[in-house]
């Protein structure tokens, strides 16, 4: 069975919370349970304008091909799909929207092959997430847990399918 990584988002990709952070002046969350919703709605262009995260150019230089699983309200998707393009171009095999995180859940049980770059602390399983560590999520116990960069690219580094040969410091 050839198993594969898809990807979230937000948190994973994109930068959106510290991009609204600094474009607002807000301290950076650190508890899941901040509400940023109203404020993007407020201003969709942040879903075009948020910068990478810092794992973007790691994840972005080690896949030729990326699928992204995220999150969105439909009037937020087209401003996604743009930041996609932007960032990823060609690189993008598959965006799959959800309505909310839960659905990835359902979209892990029916492919056992595949396993999900998450952020996202509030699953009921972590068994096929590769859990990117962030303050919000520190209590999760994960299976994987990638706490820097370093550990990303070692990472990335084993995976039969990266391109390992590619990644430059």
């Amino acid at each position: 069975m050839t198993k594969k990584i898809v990807f979230d988002l937000d948190g994973v990709l994109r930068d959106l919370s510290g991009s609204l952070c600094r474009k607002l002046n807000l301290p950076y969350p650190t508890t899941w349970h901040w509400n940023a919703i109203d404020l993007i709605n407020e201003d969709l262009s942040i879903l075009e304008e948020a910068i990478p995260t810092v794992y973007f150019r790691i994840i972005r230089d080690y896949f030729d091909e990326i699928e992204v699983w995220t999150s969105q309200p439909v009037k937020w998707r087209p401003y996604t799909k743009r930041w996609l393009y932007r960032f990823l171009g060609d690189k993008v095999k598959k965006t799959v929207f959800v309505g909310n995180p839960l659905e990835k859940e359902k979209l892990l049980e029916a492919d056992k092959s595949t396993f999900l770059m998450e952020d996202y602390p509030h699953f009921k399983s972590y068994e096929r997430i590769i859990l990117l560590s962030y303050p919000y999520n520190k209590e999760v116990e994960a299976k994987v847990r990638l706490k820097s960069l370093r550990e990303l690219e070692m990472f990335c580094r084993k995976l039969p399918t990266s391109r390992r040969d590619n990644y430059r410091s």
